[in-house]
């Protein structure tokens, strides 16, 4: 798709105002709305955006030593946008949105988690390869008025819970479509006010695209309908955890999976077996990219669906990755160590990493999981600092996420550490400190 492409969409579906969006390091997304006589001109020679909004914590503060903020005198980025992620906001009147690129004296910028994903995607297809994925979204929805969740028991994907949100589901259903996210399922999950949504997969980058899209459309459709919805991967103590399953296969250039093998006991092919290595070799170092938040931690506690061991099964959701088998092209990986409010370009960078280095130095499978075996297995990092020192000593991982993407994002963890060890101290509620800081905005 073009930039004439673009324009007679606009003119077709009498759009008024166009959001040129770009994303930040928590996967939130940020925007400068554009008036559609000027759309030709930003389109053509960019948007000026301060470049600090790229790495900003949820509540808009500027963390230091990014790089991108007092550092560079708070000098701008200029954004053109990626046609291709072009979509209607049908919620809002004569709107429609497109993601866009950050360049830096016309070069792009090796932090932004878009385009290390992007890389990680060139160097799958250079070994012959392309990915298949889409993120599984879990979500919470309160009444903004009584603060009440929109569905108030525990009844797990009870029919006649549904009908308590049946309006808010009938919006999702029919404007989701319409942006390009082509629904497949609408579940009440455990916990109050828990949704979850599941989407047809996409190639390539389109998937993280559509991930970001998803989570932005959930909470602007509910805002507008006098809800909250948040992604934030545990708001409540007594209330389960929300996560973001990776779902993800890998395919040939004629279009054939790469994962399944006949002779094979699992039916897995080598490649599969050598991505799974990969993932798990790197499974400690990534989870904090996976989980980047303090209160994604508190979802591997006590918890027998998310996982606390560096594992995996087949159709084992105890395991940090699932193997799900339906068929020879029905194979696919469910990474399940991604929490919900986590940036959907970053778990698919990290995935893709993981998995390429297991492809080309051929890692070994370890033994496959049954249960939830526990005894003597390597298990993924309980906290923060823990995680953060594993990331930091992968040279593979950090080698694909490079030295800017690292030093901002250790910038933003530094500056949650510090709010929230200031807010314990205080005698505030670990949980009430989290939605104060998160709830909102991821």
């Amino acid at each position: 798709m073009g930039l004439e492409d673009v324009w007679n969409l606009l003119i077709t579906n009498k759009i008024k105002t166009v959001r040129f969006q770009f994303v930040d390091l928590y996967g939130t997304v940020r925007c400068k709305n554009i008036p559609v006589r000027h759309f030709r001109e930003k389109a053509t020679k960019g948007l000026n955006v301060l470049m600090g909004y790229l790495v900003l914590t949820p509540y808009g503060d500027f963390p230091e030593d990014t790089a991108y903020g007092e550092e560079s005198g708070f000098g701008d980025v200029t954004c053109y946008p990626d046609f291709e992620t072009f979509h209607l906001l049908p919620w809002l009147n004569d709107f429609a949105g497109v993601i866009t690129t950050p360049l830096l004296e016309n070069k792009k910028l090796n932090s932004c988690p878009r385009e290390i994903a992007i890389k990680q995607l060139r160097e799958l297809e250079e070994m012959g390869y392309s990915l298949l994925s889409a993120h599984e979204y879990e979500f919470t929805v309160i009444n903004r008025a009584t603060s009440k969740p929109i569905l108030e028991d525990s009844n797990w994907a009870s029919a006649l819970r549904m009908l308590e949100a049946e309006e808010f589901f009938d919006v999702l259903a029919e404007d989701l479509p319409k942006m390009g996210i082509d629904i497949e399922t609408i579940q009440g999950e455990h916990g109050p006010g828990q949704i979850e949504i599941t989407y047809k997969p996409s190639t390539g980058i389109k998937a993280a695209d559509i991930a970001v899209m998803f989570k932005n459309a959930v909470k602007e459709i509910a805002w507008k309908q006098g809800f909250s919805a948040s992604f934030m991967s545990k708001p409540f103590k007594q209330w389960g955890p929300l996560s973001a399953h990776f779902n993800h296969s890998l395919w040939d250039q004629m279009e054939n999976s790469v994962l399944f093998d006949d002779n094979d006991p699992n039916k897995l092919s080598k490649v599969a077996k050598h991505w799974i290595a990969g993932i798990l070799h790197h499974a400690r170092a990534i989870s904090i990219l996976m989980a980047p938040t303090s209160n994604c931690m508190l979802r591997y506690h006590d918890n027998p669906v998310v996982p606390s061991t560096v594992s995996w099964g087949m159709d084992n959701r105890t395991a940090a990755l699932r193997v799900n088998r339906s068929g020879d092209r029905g194979i696919f990986f469910e990474n399940r160590m991604g929490a919900a409010c986590g940036n959907p370009y970053i778990s698919m960078a990290a995935t893709v990493a993981a998995g390429i280095d297991g492809i080309r130095r051929q890692l070994s499978l370890p033994p496959e999981v049954t249960g939830q075996k526990k005894d003597n297995m390597e298990l993924i990092p309980s906290t923060q600092e823990e995680a953060m020192e594993c990331f930091l000593k992968d040279d593979v991982i950090c080698k694909a996420f490079g030295e800017d993407f690292i030093r901002s994002f250790t910038a933003l963890w530094k500056m949650e550490q510090k709010s929230r060890c200031e807010a314990l101290a205080k005698g505030i509620d670990e949980y009430e400190w989290a939605r104060s800081y998160f709830f909102k905005y991821m």
